[in-house]
């Protein structure tokens, strides 16, 4: 967990979290932290980072939304504000709730309790295939409870909300008689609800496929 930092210091490259000689940032939650250069966010000064798992919102530079500068990194399965081109990138609002859209939905994020409600879109929406993970969660709780690894540093104790996103193909799937989890992932969890598919597909960066049968 990453969260409120905030640098006074006027250079471009300033950020709450600099990765330089890494490799692989994973699985962690980078939040609410703010600068008045440079990002308040993620500089990216390695591109051949692997940035998977993470949870990155609410940083800003001088008032403003600045989760990552720098150079573009291989980033996949990270909900990031305002979204950022990935398989498996989930675009979260600039609000920690609502009704539409995907928001993050911590706990209590004014006490700095950035473990995940049971509405987080964050939640078995991480990848377990692209590295190895650690056997505990930043809480010393079971990483992986529901099959799927969460996004961020906590693992939920929920289960995922039918919220509808890409699978690792960038791609959401629609079939008239869906069964299994309608969240979209597959043709044996695919979503009926192709007008709801179609807007979502519009979110992401690069902008998912959606597939009908």
């Amino acid at each position: 967990l990453i969260t409120g930092n905030n640098s006074t210091f006027n250079s471009s490259n300033v950020s709450s979290v600099y990765l330089y000689e890494c490799n692989m940032f994973a699985n962690n939650t980078v939040v609410n932290n703010t600068s008045v250069t440079g990002t308040g966010g993620i500089y990216v000064e390695n591109a051949n980072v692997k940035i998977y798992n993470n949870i990155i919102w609410g940083n800003k530079v001088q008032g403003e939304c600045n989760n990552i500068a720098g150079r573009v990194p291989d980033m996949r399965f990270t909900a990031i504000e305002g979204g950022y081109a990935g398989i498996g990138n989930i675009p979260l609002a600039s609000e920690n709730t609502g009704a539409a859209g995907y928001y993050p939905c911590f706990t209590d994020p004014e006490n700095d309790d950035y473990t995940l409600t049971e509405n987080s879109i964050c939640i078995n929406k991480g990848s377990s295939d692209l590295m190895t993970l650690p056997s505990m969660d930043l809480n010393n709780s079971e990483r992986v409870k529901q099959g799927s690894v969460d996004m961020g540093a906590y693992e939920s104790v929920y289960n995922s909300k039918n919220n509808i996103v890409p699978d690792n193909n960038n791609i959401i799937y629609v079939a008239t008689t869906a069964s299994g989890k309608k969240d979209g992932s597959s043709w044996a969890d695919a979503t009926s609800d192709i007008h709801l598919a179609v807007n979502l597909a519009n979110t992401f960066n690069p902008v998912a496929q959606v597939w009908v049968k």
